[in-house]
């Protein structure tokens, strides 16, 4: 059990590593861990109930009309790629995984808290490679050399050396980022004391993330500000004062943008992506006219996976969204029972006893709904491993979260959870 655990700890440790050290997007450490964690733990843990629930039919019904859509689809290596990505990411890494960690989690309720860790490490010092391998680069031209995936390197906006870490390209980076902040920084501002830590994890983290210079990922956060500041003016109350401070700080921020010309900055980094970029138009728009090369029976299942290939032929460009991909892939019926299973997630999270968890994972499913506008996450393994700790956090919620009979804590160090 100990070993199966220790296992699945490294699959999370090694979430940042699914592009380097790789054959490719399937053939990764973090799938690879996630296979044998399945494996074993289907042999080592017996008992383990309710780690599967009605809303996980919604997923084996995807995978079901992959399978059949695929024959319908070219039997290229591309296809046959994709669709064994399918398989893995469905049907091991989240079956398997969810079957794996609820049981881990069942019998020592403490090893929440260990993946949350672990994720929180994983985040950092992914974020910290990145400000060094800036920092290299703007010093000596070169990356670190480490072995990562060939992809669209690092590129520049603005004058700027943009920076991707241990992934294919910055906008790989910026995803993972916006995908583990909420839980990691949840975690960290739970668990740790000191007000210093807490300022240098989030400042690694902000810093890191806008040297991505992504201009999605800009978007999408900076258009989740108001969900943020409303969920903490609504935690914290509305005094005057605290009105007052929070209007202070906007006002600083502000001023900090004005004269260190850091709002300029984003803005030339943002604007060519939206205004003028030959190359985000032309994916945009085989993205949105996907529909163009649907017909008959093909609007129902699709085309099977990686359709971009079926439709648009070998020498054709992929499309920029990741709904769009859905939809070639496995119709209106397969991207229906995708939008089901991602909703329902939803419906969970006021099973939670903590309203900044909840938060952070509404957050979270916020970042991943928004980022598939963008890029195909249904690809990412880290994706559904998100799925599997929310629901592992709501099965076993009275015993991660040290509540007792009459609502009241047994354990004062679940006090840090409060929040």
């Amino acid at each position: 059990m100990k070993f199966v655990g220790f296992l699945c700890l490294l699959m999370f440790l090694s979430l940042p590593l699914e592009h380097a050290f790789s054959i490719n997007f399937v053939a990764c450490l973090p799938v690879i861990f996630s296979i044998v964690v399945a494996f074993l733990g289907r042999i080592v843990i017996r008992q383990n109930p309710n780690f599967f629930r009605k809303s996980d039919l919604l997923l084996l019904g995807l995978w079901a009309i992959l399978c059949v859509s695929f024959g319908f689809g070219t039997m290229s290596s591309t296809a046959l790629n994709h669709g064994i990505a399918y398989t893995i990411f469905i049907l091991i890494s989240y079956f398997g995984c969810a079957y794996s960690i609820s049981g881990l989690i069942h019998e020592s309720p403490g090893f929440w808290n260990k993946i949350l860790a672990t994720i929180s490490v994983a985040l950092l010092y992914t974020c910290l490679y990145a400000l060094l391998d800036w920092l290299v680069i703007s010093a000596t031209g070169n990356e670190i050399p480490l072995p990562r995936a060939e992809g669209g390197g690092n590129g520049s906006a603005v004058g700027f050396t943009r920076v991707r870490a241990f992934f294919d390209e910055p906008s790989r980076l910026a995803n993972f980022i916006m995908m583990w902040a909420p839980l990691a920084l949840w975690y960290v501002f739970s668990k740790v004391r000191s007000i210093a830590i807490k300022i240098c994890f989030l400042g690694i983290i902000i810093f890191a993330f806008g040297v991505t210079f992504s201009t999605k990922g800009i978007l999408t956060v900076l258009s989740s500000l108001p969900f943020v500041l409303g969920f903490l003016a609504i935690k914290r109350g509305f005094s005057p004062i605290r009105i007052a401070g929070i209007g202070l700080l906007f006002f600083i921020a502000f001023a900090v943008l004005l004269v260190s010309g850091i709002g300029e900055i984003l803005y030339e980094a943002v604007a060519p992506k939206l205004f003028g970029s030959d190359i985000f138009e032309s994916r945009m728009e085989r993205g949105v006219n996907v529909t163009n090369y649907i017909e008959g029976f093909h609007w129902l299942v699709g085309y099977g996976p990686a359709s971009y290939v079926t439709l648009v032929g070998d020498d054709g460009e992929s499309f920029l969204s990741g709904f769009a991909y859905l939809l070639g892939d496995s119709g209106i019926f397969g991207l229906s029972l995708f939008f089901l299973f991602f909703f329902v997630q939803l419906f969970d999270l006021k099973k939670l006893p903590y309203s900044g968890l909840k938060f952070a994972f509404l957050l979270t499913f916020y970042y991943l709904g928004t980022g598939e506008l963008i890029s195909p996450l249904h690809y990412n393994i880290g994706t559904y491993l998100i799925v599997i700790l929310l629901h592992t956090a709501v099965v076993n919620r009275n015993r991660v979260f040290c509540i007792s009979h009459g609502n009241t804590l047994y354990n004062g160090a679940a006090n840090n959870y409060r929040r």
